[in-house]
């Protein structure tokens, strides 16, 4: 089913914060909009593809700017919000095999809605098998791939080895909060999916094991 008129609009708005996020190359539309099963409250699943050594950087960039313009999903009401369970490097392109039914049916419904066409054909050949053979070409919501001032500035800032350390202490900091945060869940029937990792940072809290 095609994703709704208002529900592409919506997409578009919200991944416009992406032009100010510096080291994101590629964002990928996920969940129930890229399916077309979408409801009007339903939260913008998305996987965001970093560059190499600054997937930490990106990570805290984009929740930082998500929250300041109210547009991530923190629980609680959700419409229309990005949900960023899942931020990786280029080498780490490759999807975490299918662990159930809905990722399984899942996958192949993925496609890019912005990032450097490279970057889009990379996680297009990391995936070979689980996207499907239309990935590159389907562009029902695509924003192409530009980079405002404030991303351009950060991105020269945090170059080299200060960039480096930066990305060291932006890891240890958001390291320190997810665990303080998976404390605090109840796991119930479902279990979570956690990789904290130099070039992955997935916190899928909930990963129904039906």
């Amino acid at each position: 089913m095609p994703l709704g008129e208002l529900k592409k609009e919506a997409v578009r708005r919200s991944l416009t914060l992406f032009n100010s996020v510096p080291f994101v190359r590629l964002v990928v539309l996920s969940g129930s909009c890229a399916k077309g099963t979408a409801r009007e409250e339903s939260d913008i699943d998305i996987i965001i593809g970093a560059d190499e050594g600054r997937v930490w950087t990106a990570r805290f960039f984009s929740l930082l700017f998500a929250d300041a313009r109210g547009v991530r999903n923190k629980g609680g009401w959700s419409m229309d919000m990005l949900c960023m369970s899942l931020f990786v490097s280029r080498s780490e392109f490759r999807m975490s095999d299918p662990e159930n039914d809905y990722e399984r049916e899942l996958y192949p419904y993925l496609y890019p809605v912005y990032g450097e066409e490279d970057a889009i054909s990379d996680f297009a050949s990391a995936n070979k098998g689980l996207v499907s053979d239309g990935f590159i070409s389907r562009r029902d919501i695509f924003l192409g791939y530009m980079k405002d001032s404030t991303a351009k500035l950060i991105e020269r800032v945090l170059s080299g080895g200060f960039g480096d350390a930066m990305e060291r202490f932006f890891r240890r900091f958001q390291t320190t909060r997810i665990s303080r945060h998976m404390a605090d869940i109840s796991v119930g029937h479902h279990r979570m999916r956690i990789i904290l990792s130099p070039s992955r940072v997935e916190t899928h809290f909930r990963v129904d094991l039906g």
